[in-house]
């Protein structure tokens, strides 16, 4: 019969043991999941901004071709075009634009006095394939 007793009283000390160990296994394994999660949408949102800074990137390229393209597109350059591509270069050189366009102004911002033919032309044939 004590040891009877003694089970049954021990029994609400055991269950509490286990119920506590459960929860820490629980509360670990939700801890687990929290930060799974957490990292995933760090992720995606590293992702996003990603592809957010390669679109601005795309656009302003596509915008500095535009510029450049402008311009040259009847084949006479003025003086202000002249210095309108020359001013578009280092921003051409540095967004990445194709040599295709920057060797060609290039040539056409050195030019003090008239810009070279076959640079306007080189422009021209690099704009007709962009587009």
């Amino acid at each position: 019969m004590r040891r009877r007793l003694a089970a049954l009283a021990l029994a609400p000390l055991v269950s509490a043991v286990l119920l506590v160990s459960g929860c820490a296994t629980v509360e670990q394994a939700a801890e687990n999941a929290a930060n799974e999660a957490a990292s995933e949408l760090t992720q995606a949102g590293k992702d996003v901004a990603s592809q957010a800074a390669a679109d601005i990137a795309r656009a302003g390229t596509e915008e500095l071709v535009r510029q450049i393209c402008r311009p040259v597109k009847d084949g006479a350059i003025s003086a202000s075009d002249q210095q309108l591509l020359s001013g578009l270069l280092a921003g051409a050189e540095a967004a990445g634009v194709p040599a295709e366009f920057t060797t060609p102004l290039k040539a056409v911002a050195r030019e003090s006095d008239e810009v070279p033919a076959d640079s306007v032309r080189a422009l021209q044939d690099a704009c007709s394939s962009a587009g």
